[in-house]
């Protein structure tokens, strides 16, 4: 299309396999109008998305109606008759006043017929031309998308890949969950949603349990603050596990934010399923949180490798009193 050698007929061809390849429902519908050619009368969104390609209306009135080969045509048409019509090669003067007239008379109608073959020609080539560069601009947006979709695929399957050897060596038994998870997902329905959410809670305890069991004594955090770390209290000890490894406040605070906004939206679907309210979990929910979920556990693998991340040695104050004698002592 960018070197203009290839006939719309067969560029709209390719069009239309990529829509179906990638299945677009709006492009499908779109290219196929543009190939057919439209209706006068088009219902609101109808197009969708593709809408926004289809310079053809004034209002809610096609007021283009032709296909894209059609506005072809008659380009190449219109061009044909624009370069056999030329101005008459008048030579002499005219003999008297009648023949001047009559002259006069045959000039301006051949120059009011190239008038409208040039117009013809300029109508037809915008028309054209215009529409060919949406199909052009359409295509250039998949391929950005596919590139994009591309770029994403490969950030998400580095985590994912990261968290899979995670779950492999740390907390095996989560690996079922995780294919429970996934299942739940596929099938499609608002029950299957809130149980694959529920199921993103027992992923983060059992998870919680494999890298730092429940204990009975409360832990410390790196402000001094006792927390409980038993059965119940799994993002207390997920915490705990990172604060041991994570030297930077800055990246802590980042790790307690993304783990408090897991925790709060798995807690709310988990008020939910108890009280039987499915209808309320819809798709889009159920999978913004799981990405959430699996993101917040590749932060925990990454922080996870003892070669990379030991576990940080806490040094305990010394008494006050200490602590003023060696600043007496420094000279």
């Amino acid at each position: 299309m960018e070197l203009d050698d290839a006939p719309i007929e067969r560029c709209l061809m390719l069009a239309q396999r990529l829509a179906r390849l990638m299945r677009d429902e709006d492009s499908q519908r779109w290219l196929d109008l543009e190939q057919r050619g439209y209706p006068e009368e088009l219902p609101a969104g109808h197009l969708g998305k593709c809408s926004q390609y289809a310079y053809r209306f004034a209002g809610a009135k096609v007021v283009t109606t032709g296909s894209l080969p059609f506005l072809e045509t008659a380009k190449q048409a219109a061009e044909a008759v624009l370069h056999k019509t030329s101005p008459p090669a008048v030579s002499g003067m005219a003999a008297d006043f009648v023949g001047a007239g009559a002259t006069k008379i045959v000039i301006d109608s051949i120059n009011a017929s190239i008038k409208l073959a040039r117009d013809t020609f300029v109508l037809a080539s915008t028309n054209y031309s215009r529409q060919r560069a949406m199909l052009h601009r359409w295509a250039t947006d998949m391929l950005i998308s596919l590139e994009l979709g591309d770029a994403a695929e490969s950030i998400f399957e580095s985590a994912r890949a990261r968290v899979d050897a995670f779950i492999g060596v740390h907390a095996p038994r989560a690996a079922e969950q995780l294919v429970a998870l996934n299942e739940n997902m596929r099938s499609g329905d608002n029950e299957a949603f809130s149980q694959a959410l529920t199921s993103c809670r027992r992923l983060l305890a059992t998870v919680a349990d494999a890298i730092f069991p429940p204990r009975a004594e409360p832990y410390v955090d790196r402000h001094g603050k006792e927390r409980a770390v038993g059965v119940e209290q799994y993002k207390n000890r997920l915490l705990a596990y990172l604060a041991d490894r994570v030297d930077s406040a800055g990246s802590f605070a980042i790790l307690d934010t993304d783990l408090a906004l897991v925790a709060a939206r798995l807690d709310a679907i988990y008020e939910k399923a108890c009280k039987g309210v499915h209808a309320d979990v819809d798709q889009i929910e159920a999978q913004l949180t799981v990405i959430h979920t699996y993101l917040f556990l590749a932060e925990v693998a990454r922080h996870a490798s003892p070669a990379l991340n030991p576990p940080r040695v806490r040094r305990k104050k010394a008494p006050a009193k200490r602590r003023r004698l060696a600043r007496t002592r420094r000279p």
